[in-house]
């Protein structure tokens, strides 16, 4: 199987976790492993939410202020331009962005 890196295949790996994690027939140690395994996934997964996170709250903060709004240097680097953010489709923050309005870095 191919590597699949969205949020929703993440959500598919953590449940298929669960459901190895809920085998009555694995063995003590097949279920140790598996919980270390789990435990090694959940750590993981939480890096790739908390990433994600990042890019909306930016692109949130895009759609509010503009393209025009100052970033803290210290999240440019030495480039010192403007961060490339992903292509993002809003919908159902608020009145503002009720339309799904497209953002582009």
């Amino acid at each position: 199987m191919g590597l699949r890196n969205t949020l929703l295949d993440l959500n598919d790996y953590l449940f298929a976790e669960m459901e190895r994690l809920d085998n009555e027939r694995l063995s003590p140690e097949g279920l140790k492993r598996e919980i270390e395994r789990a435990k090694a996934m959940s750590l993981v997964a939480g890096s790739i939410i908390s990433g994600a996170s990042v890019v909306l709250r930016s692109a949130q903060f895009s759609a509010e202020w503009g393209d025009d709004a100052e970033v803290p240097r210290m999240l440019l680097g030495d480039g010192c331009r403007k961060p490339d953010i992903p292509e993002i489709r809003l919908g159902g923050f608020d009145e503002k962005h009720k339309e799904g309005k497209i953002l582009q870095g």
